[in-house]
């Protein structure tokens, strides 16, 4: 488990929806997800039973967060997977991270890594801390930029073209 000092962790003690393995409940009920990491997470108050509301599939599990765009953050009950139910990947959820152990490390180890550039970064600059970030992730977890639209691979790519800056 990745450390974090700075991240204020949301954890679930008694509101855990029975739709996930008993391992699942108790890393939410013992770790909890990090409450927000930038604009690309950030936690419910309580998992619930993702709604797939205009998607054409349904996911067993729960809700754990929100992306950037306001789609759901769940993890399968099926596979253990993290997921995005993402509204321009109608057909499908995307895989973000292998298992939520994963997800809540690959947001720890980005939360350790800001500021990713300062403000007056140039695109080689914003480049590479794109590159220093994807080798980081696929370390932790070699599945989370393997969909090329999915989670992480958006999220590299704004990166790569400078939208985080730091102070």
């Amino acid at each position: 488990m990745f450390m974090a000092p700075h991240l204020k962790f949301s954890k679930y003690p008694d509101g855990v929806p029975s739709a996930v393995t008993p391992e699942v409940r108790r890393f939410l009920e013992d770790h909890g997800v990090p409450q927000a990491v930038l604009t690309i997470f950030r936690a419910v108050d309580g998992p619930f039973v993702p709604s797939c509301a205009g998607l054409g599939y349904s996911v067993n599990g729960v809700t754990i967060g929100y992306s950037r765009e306001d789609d759901e953050i769940c993890i399968s009950s099926d596979a253990g997977q993290v997921l995005l139910l993402a509204s321009w990947s109608p057909a499908a959820p995307l895989v973000v991270n292998r298992d939520i152990a994963a997800f809540v490390d690959s947001l720890a180890m980005l939360n350790g890594m800001l500021p990713l550039y300062g403000i007056d970064r140039d695109l080689d600059v914003s480049e590479a801390a794109a590159d220093r970030l994807r080798f980081e992730l696929r370390r932790l977890d070699a599945t989370s930029t393997e969909d090329p639209n999915g989670f992480w691979s958006a999220f590299l790519d704004d990166v790569a073209v400078g939208d985080y800056p730091g102070k």
